[in-house]
């Protein structure tokens, strides 16, 4: 009777430590998603700001007025939906994207009526 005793024991401990154990994974797999989702929405900003500035460099190379440039690559990222660099992510961040549009729309905003 001591022995079983002693062995249930043992199993509830065991029991009780896999417990923790499957507690712990999970809380790191939800610490690992968070810092992977974070990670594609700065990089999905940083594309959009480097994609924005070859647009503008190339309406500036097709002749196109300095106040259109800005809003010609302004509508090229709007229409952005995939990674157009090789590298990287893919599909882009959705709410980055929407981020950084509401972002750059209010700078253009203001620079067209300040200057």
């Amino acid at each position: 009777m001591e022995s079983y005793d002693l062995l249930k024991e043992s199993l509830d401990y065991f029991s009780g430590e896999q417990m923790i154990v499957a507690v712990e994974r999970k809380h790191l797999i939800n610490v690992m998603h968070e810092h992977q989702e974070l990670t594609k929405y700065i990089e999905t900003f940083h594309i959009l700001s480097m994609y924005y500035n070859d647009r503008l460099k190339y309406w500036m190379e097709q002749g196109e007025k300095v106040e259109r440039r800005s809003i010609q690559a302004f509508k090229d990222v709007s229409e952005l939906k995939i990674n157009p660099y090789p590298e990287g992510i893919e599909k882009l961040d959705f709410m980055a994207q929407t981020k950084w549009l509401e972002i750059k729309g209010e700078e253009l905003t203001l620079n067209k009526i300040y200057y």
